[in-house]
């Protein structure tokens, strides 16, 4: 059955003017042709098999297609903008390009609601169509918005409530550093009020390969940047622990690998020992780490893959919180010649 679009001609129109418009707004309808679903008020005029003519207005839309009221509080324009954010995600999931009744299916929307939002948003440069291939994307202002939340994001303000949780949890001391160069920065630091004070203050610089924060960065670099730094054989031993060649070093970075966190034994001060686990930016690279620190005699060897477990999934909501993906595991790194490349999901 043909279906024609015409345009304010009611039932009395004359016969002349009738034919002249089914003449011009003949189509076939087809569910990837957004003109079917963007005319809610136009006329239909319905060629039956038998050539005979007769005019219907357009289907009342679908239940979806109106807005649900929500105990009567949720007004049209919040609906369609949940909406808008939905479509928008589901377009940031794909690969390629998606086709209107594709999106319509995974948003659970009418086709003709959906095109009417995929239209506002191409306006706004927030989707983008391919008219070739009739395929919707995402468009440069979704990428222009995601730039504005990296530059803006706040690590530790996104950290904190997750350091206090773990803080809470375990009772000890945790801590979140940045890489310098050879070293890492305490940027932010949290304190069980009954331990005593950390040696961890906000500002404070560790060497990489004798601290927990510092060894965990290294795990998740390439070969090429652990020769540049890594310390040479014979560097100075902070405690009758701490490991200086670079053959023992790549040995414990490559268990670090293997179990998704690194343990600093008093290898950075007597007494004391540190768990840490790796935060991820967007791109997979490690932003920071965060380590639970505190005496031995708390922190026993046999309480720390408990420990170490809690820091994973801590440093992956994290990692989350802030955009980022980064591997289940540590050991899923595939070694590249210049940064380390990061497979799987956080």
């Amino acid at each position: 059955m043909k279906v024609m679009r015409s345009t304010h001609i009611s039932l009395t129109s004359a016969p002349d003017r009738i034919a002249s418009h089914l003449h011009t707004d003949c189509f076939d309808p087809s569910p990837e042709d957004p003109e079917l679903w963007s005319r809610p008020n136009a006329n239909l005029a319905v060629i039956a098999p038998d050539n005979s003519r007769r005019f219907e207005r357009r289907r009342n839309p679908p239940q979806e297609d109106r807005p649900a009221a929500e105990g009567g509080a949720r007004s049209e324009s919040v609906q369609s903008l949940i909406r808008a954010l939905a479509i928008i995600n589901h377009l940031s999931e794909a690969e390629e390009g998606v086709q209107l009744t594709r999106i319509a299916e995974a948003v659970h929307l009418a086709p003709s609601t959906v095109h009417r939002l995929l239209t506002t948003l191409e306006q706004e440069r927030y989707v983008r169509f391919d008219t070739e291939r009739r395929l919707w994307s995402v468009g440069v202002q979704t990428f222009v918005a995601g730039c504005a939340f990296l530059r803006t994001r706040d690590l530790v303000g996104i950290a904190r409530p997750y350091m206090r949780a773990l803080m809470e949890q375990c009772r000890e001391t945790v801590n979140l550093a940045v890489q310098n160069e050879r070293e890492a920065i305490y940027v932010h630091h949290i304190e069980h009020p009954a331990i005593a004070h950390s040696r961890a203050r906000p500002g404070a610089r560790v060497p990489l390969y004798c601290s927990g924060v510092g060894k965990a960065l290294l795990a998740a670099m390439s070969d090429g940047e652990l020769d540049r730094l890594l310390p040479e054989d014979g560097a100075r031993r902070l405690t009758a622990k701490t490991i200086v060649g670079r053959s023992y070093l790549r040995e414990d970075i490559a268990l670090i690998r293997e179990r998704g966190f690194a343990v600093d034994d008093e290898e950075h001060a007597v007494g004391l020992r540190c768990v840490a686990a790796l935060v991820f930016n967007e791109v997979r690279e490690p932003m920071a780490a965060i380590s639970i620190s505190g005496p031995a005699t708390r922190i026993s060897h046999s309480n720390i893959p408990r420990l170490g477990e809690l820091l994973r999934q801590k440093a992956a909501e994290i990692t989350a919180k802030l955009g980022g993906a980064g591997p289940t595991a540590l050991g899923d790194i595939e070694m590249t010649s210049g940064r380390a490349a990061l497979t799987g999901d956080a």
